[in-house]
């Protein structure tokens, strides 16, 4: 993004990629984050370094939570186990994750038969 860019949709966000709008004004409160990293900022009691990532950010893409909980499943680990350690809902893992490893788990037994 350019300087020009910058000037005409206004400042990025300093805890996300995010262009802020230059008139941001939250509850009388101006400051160098976007709406959303300002409401994380203040549920998480507004630490001194800004906001923590978002549990999304955090934890990385869908393909390498994926990888990380087919691995835990591959070692007999529980869904809800296995959840928590990757960092989604027991939910998620259930509906989201487990289709895809039963699905990978099949072909591989037919590619090996």
């Amino acid at each position: 993004m350019t300087l020009v860019s910058r000037w005409v949709y206004g400042p990025a966000c300093l805890a996300c990629p995010a262009i802020r709008p230059e008139d941001a004004s939250y509850a009388g409160w101006r400051g160098p984050y976007c709406y959303r990293c300002y409401r994380r900022w203040l549920r998480q009691g507004r630490p001194e370094g800004g906001p923590r990532p978002s549990r999304q950010r955090a934890s990385g893409s869908f393909t390498d939570r994926l990888e990380d909980y087919a691995e835990l499943r591959s070692w007999d680990v529980s869904v809800a186990e296995a959840a928590v350690r990757v960092g989604i809902s027991a939910r998620t893992a259930a509906q989201n994750y487990e289709p895809v490893v039963q699905e990978t788990a099949a072909r591989q037994e037919q590619d090996a038969a």
